[in-house]
């Protein structure tokens, strides 16, 4: 999945713990406690500029660059983190900082589980788990251009992993109605 949806259903993990404990925080906490699940939404892509780093450039030509494969997509390091963030936080807020961190994540890894997989088992296992493993790659892009690559990429994306990109665009613009 693409960074929007994960920070759209970061959006509506934000939004959900806001409003469940809204009640024990100020009006900037729990509008902090939303942008803090989009972020966490999204947090497990950050390794993909380490992708980029090792592509040298905001593209990815090696077909086994996957970062899904990183510790950084590993659920159970996600929950570790959370575990500790809550168990030192030092009042409420905090703690649903570190709740955050173990459902914004999670809700990026199920999202990644139903087409591309996921390390579940990861220390016992590196294989990947997938609700619909379609067994596709996406198909080579070789363009230098980085506005073309992306466009490319995009239209491959649309068509190779349909479902999840449905998926994605019902999202986005469920959480978009929702905001307005």
């Amino acid at each position: 999945m693409l960074p929007p949806g994960h920070m759209a259903a970061g959006y509506l993990v934000g939004t959900l713990v806001a409003k469940k404990f809204g009640m024990y925080l100020t009006p900037i906490e729990a509008k902090q406690l939303v942008w803090w699940g989009v972020f966490f939404g999204f947090a497990p892509d950050l390794d993909m500029f380490y992708s980029f780093f090792k592509e040298r450039g905001l593209t990815i030509h090696n077909q086994k660059t996957d970062h899904r494969q990183y510790i950084s997509h590993v659920p159970v390091v996600w929950l570790a983190v959370s575990i500790v963030f809550m168990l030192s936080a030092p009042n409420l807020y905090w703690q649903l900082v570190g709740l955050l961190i173990w459902l914004g994540s999670w809700t990026h890894f199920v999202l990644d589980s139903i087409q591309y997989g996921i390390q579940w088992l990861w220390p016992m296992s590196n294989r990947l788990f997938a609700i619909r493993d379609i067994g596709k790659e996406m198909p080579a892009n070789n363009l230098n251009n980085v506005f073309k690559y992306w466009i490319k990429f995009l239209k491959d994306y649309s068509k190779s992993f349909a479902l999840i990109f449905w998926l994605e665009i019902a999202l986005i613009i469920f959480v978009t109605a929702y905001m307005l």
